[in-house]
């Protein structure tokens, strides 16, 4: 069986009445927004649709899937088609967790532009249904980190290192170091900050003018002894779901505040920079008032003129992560002490 045909075969179960309800978000039967998300993707292109996939494996799943649901939600049988739909479909035809990642923190990274994934909750057993899941053992990324901070250990001095474990340690994948004297600060991206197409301009703290002109953002960058790059990836499947690039964003953010914290603790005077905008606030208090979490404020890492393409090729790092991915970046500026 191929991907293609197993498609098919799921999107015979419904008629196209039904289908087109789901996509309304009216479907007769309840379905998680993560699974009818999931299954909307049917209605497109799915990617290797020649793939080849085990006819067997997806029947064993189903059938052990359905026992599940049976015995622990035996109240709404009703409900139990396209769950296992959903994830016959992450697990044969997207390659991709069985459960979002705010239920179970699964992290990925993208090595080789391919998401590999990362569960704290993955189960070993063999009566376990994790076993479908394309997921890795968390223990497998504690390893990998423990191996990238012993390198950086061995390539850059103690600090850069300790920069780099606490970025990797909170969920941000890559980074490279840089010299202040890398940077360029380009006026053009500053007038782009201007034309306000974000519509963030002379609204936020993190963003121009509130963050200084582009002369006093490079005097501020210029009192550092280096700086890192960061980035993360975020698998989002469709350039046009506005929702999962916002959570993908939001979810950078909560990333660079539990790194910002601890590098803070230890690098008091650490610069952090971040891509975007902030939006911790529903109206923020610029410019009438200071801001309310100046340390949870982190300046727009194009509000100061980079170009971060620029910087993740200075950086050594990946600005592209493949399709059917996004990345977010980063910069921390620090003392070697």
């Amino acid at each position: 069986m191929t991907r293609e045909e197993l498609k098919l075969k799921i999107l015979a179960t419904y008629s196209d009445e039904e289908w087109e309800m789901l996509r309304r978000d009216e479907f007769p039967v309840p379905v998680s927004a993560f699974n009818r998300k999931t299954l909307l993707r049917l209605l497109e292109a799915i990617p290797d649709p020649d793939a080849e996939i085990p006819e067997d494996a997806v029947s064993k799943m189903s059938g052990e899937l359905k026992a599940y649901l049976t015995n622990y939600m035996p109240d709404h049988p009703d409900a139990h088609l396209p769950v296992i739909l959903s994830c016959v479909s992450l697990a044969f035809i997207f390659s991709e967790p069985l459960h979002a990642a705010h239920q179970t923190k699964w992290i990925v990274q993208f090595p080789e532009d391919k998401a590999v994934y990362y569960c704290p909750s993955r189960e070993e057993t063999t009566d376990s249904l994790c076993r479908y899941c394309v997921c890795r053992k968390m223990s497998e990324w504690n390893a990998l980190t423990a191996e990238q901070t012993a390198a950086a250990q061995q390539q850059a001095g103690s600090s850069a290192a300790r920069i780099r474990e606490l970025l990797l340690k909170n969920g941000l994948l890559e980074s490279g170091i840089l010299h202040p004297s890398d940077l360029v600060f380009y006026p053009e991206v500053r007038s782009l900050c201007k034309q306000n197409k974000c519509g963030r301009y002379q609204t936020t703290w993190a963003c121009p003018p509130a963050v200084g002109t582009l002369e006093e953002c490079r005097n501020r960058c210029m009192k550092y002894e280096e700086l890192q790059v960061f980035s993360k990836a975020f698998p989002v499947t469709d350039p046009f779901d506005f929702d999962a690039f916002q959570n993908a964003m939001h979810e950078f953010k909560e990333n660079v505040q539990c790194a910002a914290d601890p590098i803070r603790v230890e690098f008091p005077e650490a610069l952090i920079l971040s891509n975007e905008s902030c939006d911790r606030c529903q109206k923020c208090t610029w410019p009438d008032s200071p801001c309310r979490f100046p340390g949870k404020c982190f300046h727009s890492i194009e509000g100061y003129g980079f170009l971060v393409s620029e910087l993740a090729q200075k950086a050594g790092i990946r600005y592209l992560h493949g399709p059917g991915s996004v990345t977010f970046f980063g910069a921390v500026f620090y003392n070697r002490h």
